[in-house]
């Protein structure tokens, strides 16, 4: 069966991978690099209509033909390589994938020498295979050969690819460098960075995180560069994050990419190129919104009273669900519903938003007796429901949609009675029958509701009170590095928590918007710049952190990127900040879409860097199960990258903004910080290069250049025309005899040609591509 979430495409072939094969269920699927990105030269025993789905860093789109013994794709490059591991990803159809199956090496095309192979294997949906490999010899053609699948009568793969390193290095920039050093430069080891060999390793004990710098003989200009692990036994020393950043005098450093989260795996020498603003993974934060919207509603969404709630926890064996009522959470599917409808317009999100506030009324008249009323005992509830009130009467408000607003002033009445000075000099309790409940989440968004309550009636009252509370919180609630506590009487470094400190740059933000004081942006910009920067506490491996737990401290995170995204939208930030802040929402989002969402049911955990535990219907463990807290942050993510690149704030492709901002620089430092490994207790790299020229393989028209698609079927070849300017091809033997010539192609032509291989020619416009073609 096809899962709702992954799209289908016919095409003929088969694909790669695995022996002693693991899967990689806590990490990314796939590698941002593989031998396959070089070139687009693959073959296959079939129809080829989407052949190019194999190797599209998306295991969302299928690679599907019927199934007929043997199958296979084959490889071609003109750089010989070394592969010394396979990695392959199944579809949802787990009977449509292949069970038995080998991959091969040859330099002729002819003759091929096996390089890994499988029997009996048992592939899982989405979930990578890898195959490990001894493999020293280094090939030109590369084949898949599959013998056998899982039972079915297709063979589906969302995605291939072939790990390992040229045989000659590419030509870099460190063949110039005047000197090498690092943060320990008397570690001898250092040299092996610009060793050739792959067995060459520089190795740095004990340490977690270190940097390493080349300086060359003159400022030059870099168009990426590559790193590669050492031995597959030691994985747990790979770098796990890093910075790369370029200087022309070793004082003010510029950042040319960061990568967060990345896994290296198990494999020795494997090599990974990453060029600058030139990612090939494409990240439809859009689409990844409204999987997730969905998965909300299929999994968490039920009736309450007369409307419709969130319950606490969703297991696959509906006995073991927790179907608990929290009426702070409630507030957030409130916010998402506004980010979902603001994304696409869709007027069904207004009505699920309807349905929460209906539940809530008829939570306010269960718990406390209340009629028509959104009344909680919890302040910081009514906090987050103010907020949702608000936003919801931006988009939906109206002479005669009065429930939202109505809904903030009546909720801001009651929370501001929350605030004595009976305890600690004054600030918000946190519920009404604590008076000495002085918390940060009872206070930071009050100050925010205040503040755009005056934003919108201009009542200075309203404004009055936000600088009341923020004045109290600065000289109350803040360690002198700027970081929100929990509470007035929680001195605990431990137990402060990313909400806070979200909620508080919230409020800085919308007081330095109405008065502009520096004051606010400097409070915020300090904390906001603590939170990305600390790869301790915080951000551990860059990523948001994950010891938040369930329940309500799974919401924590998104609220924090929340009103971190907040500021990139304002404005108000400088160029590099600004930079850095998107790419550390770019990292968090890729790390969770790619490392930490389960598959196809589109469900998230409290750790972003790793995916959920798949949960069966028939495990009786009650305490797995999947919070809707942990959902909702999930879902704020996705949302909140897409509004931001609806209003521009990311460049075109997710590209890593500090990439785009200082690519075309030239530096005569580089200088590589590994910030964190993958476990070990200490860093291992084989090889550091500095790259100045794409190979000509990638050096291509850009794919809007590329109008046509050109695939076999049925033994012909198909061209169908996806522009409208008309193609005109030409199809030659591979002894250069002209065999075909169309001047004018609108739509599609077909050629029926003999089986064997063809050199098209295929104009579009200004631009000629060339492509081969096999036909069987």
């Amino acid at each position: 069966m096809m899962g709702k979430n992954q799209m289908k495409i016919r095409m003929a072939g088969v694909l790669c991978t695995c022996l002693f094969a693991p899967f990689l269920s806590a990490q990314q699927t796939f590698q941002g690099y593989n031998l396959l990105d070089e070139e687009e030269k693959l073959f296959a025993s079939g129809n080829t209509e989407t052949l190019n789905l194999l190797n599209d860093k998306n295991d969302a789109t299928v690679y599907s033909v019927p199934f007929s013994n043997p199958s296979w794709v084959m490889y071609k490059i003109e750089t010989p390589f070394v592969v010394t591991a396979n990695l392959l990803i199944a579809s949802d159809d787990k009977s449509a994938a292949p069970k038995t199956f080998r991959v091969e090496g040859s330099n002729d095309g002819e003759t091929w020498t096996r390089i890994v192979s499988e029997l009996g294997a048992s592939l899982s949906p989405r979930e990578a295979f890898l195959s490990k490999s001894n493999n020293t010899n280094a090939y030109t053609y590369f084949r898949l050969n599959i013998t056998g699948t899982a039972g079915g009568a297709n063979l589906e793969i969302a995605e291939w690819q072939l790990l390992g390193y040229p045989e000659t290095e590419r030509k870099d920039l460190t063949e110039q460098t005047r000197a090498l050093t690092g943060q320990y430069a008397d570690n001898a080891s250092l040299k092996n960075l610009m060793d050739s060999k792959p067995s060459a390793v520089y190795s740095q004990s004990n340490v977690k995180s270190c940097w390493v710098e080349y300086e060359l003989d003159e400022p030059q200009k870099i168009e990426g560069y590559s790193l590669m692990s050492t031995g597959a036994g030691n994985a747990a020393s790979n770098p796990k994050s890093w910075e790369l950043s370029g200087s022309n005098d070793r004082e003010n450093w510029e950042i040319l990419d960061s990568r967060s989260n990345v896994n290296l795996l198990n494999v020795s020498n494997n090599m990974q190129v990453y060029w600058l603003a030139r990612d090939k993974r494409v990240y439809e934060w859009g689409e990844y919104a409204e999987q997730a919207q969905q998965s909300m509603l299929d999994h968490f969404w039920a009736t309450y009273g007369t409307g419709h709630y969130l319950i606490h926890g969703w297991h696959p064996n509906s006995t073991l669900s927790n179907t608990g009522f929290n009426y702070w959470w409630m507030a957030h599917v409130i916010d998402v519903c506004v980010d979902a409808y603001q994304r696409s317009g869709d007027a069904k999100y207004r009505k699920q938003a309807i349905e929460v506030y209906n539940a809530m009324i008829s939570y306010g008249k269960k718990t406390y007796g209340h009629d028509n009323s959104l009344w909680n005992g919890f302040f910081d509830d009514m906090e987050w429901m103010g907020l949702a009130c608000l936003r919801a009467d931006a988009v939906w408000g109206s002479a005669l949609e009065k429930r939202w607003s109505n809904g903030a002033v009546q909720l801001w009445e009651w929370i501001k009675a929350g605030w004595n000075e009976q305890y600690y000099d004054g600030g918000i309790q946190w519920n009404d029958q604590s008076p000495s409940s002085k918390n940060a989440c009872s206070n930071a968004p009050a100050a925010i509701l205040a503040a755009r309550l005056y934003s919108e009636t201009g009542n200075q009252e309203y404004l009055e009170w936000a600088v009341k509370i923020w004045d109290w919180m600065n000289s109350h609630l803040l360690f002198d590095n700027g970081i929100v506590k929990d509470s007035y009487t929680q001195d605990n470094w431990g137990w402060t928590f990313t909400y806070n400190q979200g909620t508080w740059i919230g409020a800085c933000l919308e007081l330095y918007k109405i008065t502009g004081e520096q004051k606010y942006r400097d409070a915020a910009v300090r904390n906001a710049d603590y939170v990305v920067n600390d790869w301790e506490k915080f951000s551990p491996h860059g990523i948001l952190d994950d010891g938040e737990g369930k329940g309500d401290g799974g919401l924590f995170k998104g609220i924090f990127m929340r009103y971190l995204s907040q500021w990139i939208l304002s404005g108000k930030l400088d160029p590099v900040r600004q930079q850095h802040y998107a790419q550390y929402m770019l990292e968090n989002g890729k790390s969770l879409w790619d490392a930490a969402t389960l598959k196809p049911e589109i469900i998230f955990k409290n750790n972003w860097r790793e995916r959920p535990e798949r949960v069966l219907a028939s495990s009786t463990d009650k305490d797995k199960c999947y919070d809707a807290s942990m959902h909702l942050s999930g879902v704020m993510v996705f949302e909140l990258l897409d509004e931001l690149a609806r209003n521009g704030k990311l460049p075109e492709g997710n590209q890593n903004p500090e990439s785009v901002a200082n690519k075309n620089n030239a530096y005569k430092y580089y200088r590589l910080t590994l910030k964190s490994n993958a476990g070990g207790n200490g860093l291992e790299l084989s090889r550091w290069q500095l790259l100045a020229e794409i190979p000509s393989g990638m050096m291509k028209p850009a794919d809007r250049d590329r109008t046509y698609s050109l695939f076999t079927k049925d033994s012909a070849l198909v061209i169908e025309n996806k522009g409208s300017v008309p193609l005109a091809v030409k199809v030659y033997s591979t002894g250069g005899i002209l065999l075909k010539s169309v001047g004018r192609i609108a739509n599609s032509e077909t050629f029926s040609l003999p089986a064997g291989v063809y050199l098209v020619n295929i104009c579009c416009g200004q631009v000629t591509f060339r492509e081969k073609v096999w036909i069987m």
